[in-house]
């Protein structure tokens, strides 16, 4: 009987098995669920890259995925890609490096979306770029960053300058990590459970991985230090030591933060700072060493492989089952149905495979821990001995020491009594000296105190004589003297009554004068609070920045009286009091009138609370003037400086949007615009000349004529772009030089905002424009752009130039020279761009003929095959055609949006003009242009309203 059996399964079935299950697992870990990726289907990951040797399958699988699109998939497959680096296969690393110019990509995408996960995907793959840059520069190095200190030594090659290099990278990696887990937190409320929730769990996944490297490459800095100190003076290291300052405190209170969370508790053992920082100047004792981080055993149960279905017979003796109940003859050449038990065994194989990967894994985690803890123990060994051998030469030492102290003490006891005797002696000696000395010097005293008594006796006697004969004299002086005194006394009265009558008039005349000072302020306030029911003001305008800076100098004003009304109470000084007042009522009047105009100008509601404060303020002046002209002493001012807060706050919501820019930062703005303008013209120029030597040396024939007739266009380009930057800033200067007048280019940057905008945005789209032609000539260049993206930034800085010369001609004069050469300038840029686009045309032309011949279409294919043929075109054109329809109508609806958005700025700006229009015949145009000596009038939201003429004091 013969028996039908199949043959052990092909490699082609195994490899499409293991494919679709690594595809599956893929797909689970890096889903679009907002939770944390399943620790399973990572698990299987890793075991495939094992199985594998490698990860080409991870890679393509992940290609496909929508990774610049969708954000979970992102930041699930950024941690799923550092799993893979730490556990996976060594050759994971290696064919992970091949895609740094994709994560690169990805990773500039993301960065530009600044909310949600955006920032966090950015962050995260600039830390896993430069950890593959880290293992590329040391390969020695695992994935999972174990590594013994004799293979630290071999890193290092006995060289200091490695051994600092390598320090240096790793706190570059350390820094990477605290900013990735930082920005994670960030965006966490830590005032609420988030670790308990699915979207928390999935931001909080990748510190797990953060805290296992961030510890290794702690330890290793740490040694890494104290061998650095041991060889180099300390100053060299303090930047390093500033540096691990820094570190440690990061990372002692990102630990804190993780041992706090009930999410990390069931997860890994988060290790313990010290609260120190190690002192690298002492020797190294180990004890600042975080030792290895154990991650805890999940809990979830592992759910059981499903059983293969029971196999009843090995063999089926119902023929007529199997080969049919026909009399047909049965062909055993035909296709046989697959066996149940080939598939069991396939399965049984795929789980073998998968378990001793697995236990591979394990063996190799538990290796290198055990690893570690005996090179802990060597170490340990050696400094024991090492402390012994000190300890028994601190002994011999000891020994000696004491040897000497007795000598020492025995030599002490002989001098100490000698030197007693001596002491003894020497005070005998010394006490009999101090004696005789005594009496001599009492002897000698006494002698000349008798001198002196014999001399004083003889003096007293001729003094007793003079006294007498000068008694009479003293008599008749002071009878004199008396009649002076009285004579005095009543001229010393008169004095004092005429003084009294002068300070009481003095007094009157300041009392008086103070009162005219106030009175002339309080009329010129209530001329301007009168002004703003007055309807023939209705026409003046005036800007919310002119008004704040006139509520300043009020404030100020407000500020100098009261310090004058102090001087005045305290040393009756009148002099700066009268000034003061003059000065506080012409600035509090000008603030009013001028908030008057500023709310012609505001919106109803805004205008409505400006006039309130208005009024308010000049009410609560009046009344401040009344108290001073009344009752000076019990004068102050703090109502009047809040109403004018009030004012000012009030003010300070209608500035324009540009107003937010001062005018010292819009000139600072236009400098820094232009200056990076030029500096991105320059490294684009650069930047090309470097393609163009690339290209050079990688391409020949057709694609190198092609490639540097683009790229000598774009230099072309480049250079003409360079003179109409310069040109540019020459015609800029002459406009301020020429329009300021007396006040400074920051002042006339402030006035002119809308047309300092317009050249910002002007010189941004040219940088901009200049940078994205650049980029698109490289992808040309690499043969991965299109030629259709080189046109379009070419026409871009066309348009972009047109607008910086816009923006620029508005404000020059026709007859400029600059202005003539700026145009040129602008010709020149037109007609370089139109040559990038005839060179691209013609090179895409070239290589199209180059590459394929429409003839070899007709060759050898009969009229069916060029019927089919000529319909697969027609398709392809109407798929074309309704492709270009769609995108017409994107770039319509683009468009429009962008008129839309542009009207609705060019209505606000014309709300604030319109006013300013209007008012510009009043004959307040006519005076101010008068009073200017026939000079160019400033603009109308610049005049500053008309003030009364101060009256003179009497």
């Amino acid at each position: 009987m013969n028996i039908l059996r199949r043959g052990p399964p092909t490699l082609d079935a195994e490899r499409e098995n293991f494919e679709k299950f690594q595809t599956t697992s893929i797909h689970k870990a890096i889903n679009t669920v907002e939770c944390a990726a399943k620790e399973k289907h990572i698990r299987n990951t890793i075991l495939g890259t094992h199985q594998e040797k490698g990860a080409q399958t991870f890679w393509h699988v992940v290609r496909r995925l929508p990774l610049s699109s969708e954000s979970i998939v992102g930041w699930k497959f950024c941690h799923v890609l550092h799993k893979l680096l730490r556990e996976g296969h060594p050759n994971v690393i290696r064919d992970s490096i091949k895609y740094r110019q994709q994560l690169k990509d990805l990773a500039r995408n993301w960065g530009h979306t600044p909310h949600g996960y955006g920032k966090l995907i950015g962050c995260y793959l600039k830390c896993l770029l430069d950890r593959m840059e880290f293992h590329k520069k040391y390969e020695s190095f695992p994935g999972n960053l174990s590594i013994s200190e004799d293979d630290l030594e071999k890193i290092g090659q006995n060289d200091v300058n490695a051994f600092f290099e390598l320090s240096v990278d790793i706190l570059d990696g350390i820094d990477w990590l605290m900013e990735l887990q930082q920005k994670i937190f960030s965006t966490l409320d830590m005032s609420r459970a988030v670790s308990l929730t699915g979207p928390g769990q999935c931001r909080l996944s990748p510190c797990i991985l953060v805290i296992l490297d961030s510890s290794q490459l702690y330890d290793y800095v740490v040694k890494l230090l104290f061998k650095l100190h041991t060889c180099l003076p300390p100053d060299t290291l303090s930047g390093h030591r500033e540096r691990f300052k820094n570190c440690h405190t990061k990372l002692k209170k990102f630990y804190y933060i993780c041992s706090n969370l009930q999410y990390f508790k069931k997860l890994i053992q988060v290790p313990q700072m010290h609260e120190t920082v190690p002192d690298f100047l002492i020797a190294y004792d180990g004890s600042h060493e975080l030792g290895p981080v154990r991650v805890l055993p999940e809990e979830t149960d592992r759910s059981a492989s499903p059983e293969p279905p029971p196999v009843a017979n090995l063999i089926d003796t119902n023929f007529d089952d199997l080969f049919g109940s026909t009399d047909e003859t049965f062909n055993f050449n035909g296709v046989q149905q697959p066996d149940p038990r080939d598939q069991e065994i396939q399965m049984l194989r795929s789980e073998i495979e998968r378990l001793k990967a697995e236990i591979e894994l394990m063996q190799n985690e538990h290796s290198e821990e055990v690893r570690r803890l005996l090179d802990r123990i060597h170490s340990l060994e050696r400094e024991l001995d090492e402390s012994r051998v000190i300890a028994s030469n601190t002994h011999d030492d000891l020994i000696k020491l004491r040897r000497q102290v007795c000598e020492a003490e025995q030599q002490a006891e002989t001098a100490v009594k000698a030197q007693s005797l001596m002491l003894d002696i020497e005070k005998r000696a010394q006490g009999s000296e101090d004696m005789y000395r005594k009496l001599k010097e009492k002897h000698m005293s006494l002698v000349k105190d008798h001198a002196d008594l014999l001399r004083k006796n003889a003096d007293t006697k001729r003094q007793a004589e003079t006294l007498q004969q000068s008694a009479g004299e003293v008599q008749d002086e002071r009878s004199k003297l008396l009649a002076e005194i009285n004579k005095l006394r009543l001229q010393l009265n008169e004095s004092e009554l005429t003084n009294e009558e002068n300070k009481r008039k003095q007094k009157e005349l300041k009392a008086k004068l103070l009162a005219l000072a106030a009175e002339e302020a309080h009329e010129i306030i209530q001329v301007a609070v009168d002004s703003l029911d007055d309807e023939s003001n209705s026409s003046r305008t005036c800007s919310a920045e002119s008004l704040m800076h006139i509520a300043t100098k009020a404030t100020e004003a407000l500020n100098k009286m009261e310090i004058d009304l102090n001087k005045f109470t305290q040393k009756d000084d009148i002099s700066g009091l009268l000034r003061s007042i003059s000065s506080f009522g012409h600035w509090m009047a000008e603030t009013i009138e001028n908030g008057g105009a500023t709310c012609n100008m505001a919106p109803d509601q805004q205008g409505t609370a400006l006039e309130t404060a208005c009024r308010s303020c000049g009410k609560e002046s009046l009344t401040f003037l009344g108290i001073v002209k009344h009752e000076t002493k019990h004068a102050n001012g703090t109502k009047t400086k809040d109403k004018l807060t009030e004012l000012l706050s009030t003010a300070q919501e209608l500035l324009p949007k540009m107003a937010d820019v001062r005018g010292g930062d819009l000139h600072d703005m236009v400098e820094q615009e232009m200056a990076s303008t030029s500096k991105a013209i320059e490294q684009a120029a650069q930047r090309i000349e470097a393609l163009l030597n690339e290209a050079r040396q990688r391409d020949s024939g057709v694609n190198l004529e092609v490639n540097e007739r683009i790229l000598d266009s774009c230099t072309e380009l480049m250079e003409f772009i360079r003179v109409l930057i310069m040109a540019s800033k020459e015609l800029q200067r002459e406009i301020v030089s020429q329009g300021r007048g007396a006040s400074s280019s920051k002042e006339f940057y402030m006035k002119n905002s809308r047309w300092t905008e317009g050249l910002i945005s002007a010189a941004k789209a040219v940088g901009f424009g200049a940078t994205m032609l650049t980029d698109a000539a490289d992808l040309v260049i690499q043969g991965d752009g299109k030629f259709e993206e080189l046109m379009v930034c070419s026409h871009e800085i066309a348009a972009s130039t047109a607008q910086l010369v816009a923006a620029s001609r508005v404000k020059a004069n026709r007859g400029s020279e600059r202005l003539t050469k700026l145009q040129s300038a602008s010709r020149n840029v037109n007609g370089a761009t139109a040559r990038v686009v005839a060179s691209t045309n013609a090179g895409r032309r070239q290589l199209d003929e180059s590459s394929e011949s429409l003839s070899d279409l007709t060759n050898a294919v009969t009229l069916t095959q060029i019927k089919r043929r000529e319909m697969d075109s027609r398709v392809k054109v109407l798929e074309l055609e309704q492709a270009l329809e769609v995108e017409r109508r994107k770039l319509g609806t683009l468009k429009k949006k962008h008129y839309e958005l542009a009207g609705v700025k060019e209505e606000d700006e014309n709300e604030v003009n319109q006013p300013e229009q209007q008012g510009a015949g009043d004959n307040q145009n006519n005076n101010n242009i008068n009073s200017n000596n026939g000079k160019p009038p400033k603009p109308i939201i610049a005049w500053k309203p008309q003030i009364l003429p101060k009256p003179e004091l009497s």
